[in-house]
C-alpha cells in the first residue's frame, strides 16, 4: 500500500480541530476521537515504514503522554488532554511531539496570563502563589493576603485541547 505521508498531517489537523471544538463546547475530549487518531497514526506509520514506523509512533505516544502526566496528577488538566498529546506524539514522533509540547506550554502560559489579567485575578493569584514561597525563605515577612477560603474564586479553566492543537499547529508552522 502506498500513500502520501502528507495524508498523516491532514488527518492530524482534522482531528485536532475536532478535539479543540469539542473541548471548547463540552470541556471534554472524547476517547473515540483520540482512539481513532491513535489507531490511524499507528497503522499509517506501520504501512509507511513497517516495524520501525510502529516503534517511532509508540515512542511519540509515550513521550507525549509522559510530558503531561505530572500536571494531570496535580489536577492541572484532564486525562483527555494527556491522551490528546499522546495521539499527537503517535502522529509526529518523539522529536516533533517535544516541539509541540514546548509550543503548547508557551501558548498555554500566555493564555493563562491573559485570562488572569482580563478577569482581574492576576494579583490575587500571584499573592496566593508567592506567599508560601516567600514565607518559607523569609519567615519574618508577612504578605498581606486574605485567606478567605469561602471566597475562593472558581478554578481557572482553559480548554487545553485548544491549546494543544494550537501548539501542534505552531510546530508545523515554525518548528522550534
Amino acid at each position: 500500500m502506498s500513500f502520501d505521508p502528507l495524508l498523516l498531517d491532514i488527518v492530524l489537523v482534522v482531528l485536532l480541530i475536532a478535539a479543540a471544538l469539542w473541548d471548547m463546547s463540552t470541556r471534554r475530549i472524547p476517547n473515540l476521537l483520540v482512539g481513532t487518531g491513535l489507531v490511524l497514526a499507528l497503522a499509517c506509520h506501520f504501512a509507511l515504514s513497517g516495524v520501525a514506523g510502529l516503534v517511532f509512533s509508540f515512542k511519540g505516544l509515550a513521550l507525549g503522554m509522559a510530558l503531561l502526566i505530572i500536571p494531570f496528577f496535580m489536577g492541572g488538566m484532564g486525562a483527555g488532554d494527556v491522551k490528546l498529546l499522546g495521539m499527537v506524539g503517535a502522529f509526529l514522533g518523539p522529536d516533533m511531539v517535544w516541539n509541540a509540547f514546548l509550543w503548547t506550554a508557551l501558548i498555554g502560559g500566555v493564555a493563562a496570563l491573559i485570562y488572569l489579567i482580563v478577569s482581574g485575578r492576576l494579583l490575587t493569584t500571584l499573592k496566593r502563589l508567592l506567599r508560601p514561597l516567600v514565607s518559607s525563605f523569609l519567615p519574618w515577612i508577612f504578605l498581606a493576603v486574605s485567606d478567605n477560603r469561602e471566597k475562593r474564586e472558581p478554578a481557572l479553566y482553559l480548554p487545553y485541547g485548544v491549546i494543544i492543537s494550537l501548539g501542534t499547529l505552531a510546530t508545523y508552522w515554525k518548528g522550534w
